[in-house]
């Protein structure tokens, strides 16, 4: 890239994608079955890109990506009991780590610029469900999953970090029952806990300019649980009736420099009455209050 003297060039650009995926699936025994699956995909080529400073530079992203995918499950079904488990895991590797910006126009010190950075994650995962009696069923869900990224920095940062070292862990519970004790009413409880712990390390990156701004990094963490009761009725002429419950809560972390109101935790109660009706085969009306 040159200064605005530089002639106009025509540059046609384009990525190629190559996808190569495997995998196989054995039957153990009476109801079990394990499963393996990989897929690989490598994207070269250029994309436009950009960048002002100052003025708007016009520039090619050169793209040598590859991105993988494992899994490894097994399964097991039975009358009443089915469940899957297994891991899951994924890396994402790029080949140009950064741009460098050539040419007269750029004021950059130094003139060169972070591509996105490789990263990964793994998740440990288990599902299934149990049926206690024909009208009565029972699910669940649990997962843990670790997403890092801890890429080499091109340059030294302002307090020294030589990473990101982030770093990010997720706990997933998920518990479900639904049941007709009688023929025309139907209930359903589920209660969902999810917990994004984000441990990447906090440091000083720019110096800090003003009471607004210290200069470091702000990890955020969630933790969040949702859970809901509903009960549904079928009433004469074909009108179900549907009334529920649902509470989320959220738990947020705190940045240590606040310039702005910051909810740290946050309750919604919503309460929900539905009338629903079958006109026809392809048509269906329905009105509800919900608060």
């Amino acid at each position: 890239v040159g200064t605005t003297a530089t002639p106009k060039l025509d540059i046609e650009l384009r990525t190629k994608r190559e996808n190569i995926s495997a995998g196989f699936s054995k039957l153990l025994g009476p109801g079990f079955d394990f499963q393996v699956r990989f897929r690989n995909e490598e994207k070269d080529g250029s994309r436009a890109y950009g960048v002002y400073g100052p003025g708007p530079h016009f520039l090619a992203e050169p793209i040598n990506w590859t991105t993988r995918q494992w899994e490894a499950t097994l399964g097991y079904t039975s009358d009443r009991f089915q469940f899957t488990g297994g891991y899951h895991g994924s890396s994402y590797d790029n080949g140009n780590p950064r741009l460098n910006l050539l040419g007269t126009g750029f004021t950059f010190t130094p003139s060169f610029m972070a591509l996105p950075p490789s990263n990964q994650a793994h998740q440990f995962h288990a599902a299934g469900g149990y049926s206690f009696t024909p009208t009565t069923r029972g699910t669940f869900k649990v997962a843990y999953a670790r997403a890092t990224q801890d890429e080499a920095f091109n340059i030294a940062t302002f307090g020294g970090q030589t990473s990101l070292d982030g770093r990010v862990d997720t706990t997933l519970l998920q518990f479900g029952l639904s049941g007709r004790p009688v023929p025309r009413l139907s209930l359903r409880a589920d209660v969902r806990y999810e917990d994004r712990d984000d441990q990447t390390a906090r440091a000083q990156y720019i110096s800090a300019l003003s009471t607004t701004r210290n200069g470091f990094n702000n990890p955020r963490s969630l933790r969040s649980i949702k859970g809901k009761i509903e009960a549904s009725y079928l009433l004469p002429a074909g009108i179900r009736l549907t009334g529920g419950v649902e509470r989320d809560e959220r738990e947020r972390s705190v940045p240590a420099l606040r310039s702005v109101p910051f909810r740290e935790d946050t309750a919604d109660t919503t309460y929900r009455v539905e009338l629903r009706r079958s006109i026809s085969e392809t048509l269906n009306g329905a009105v509800a209050l919900v608060h």
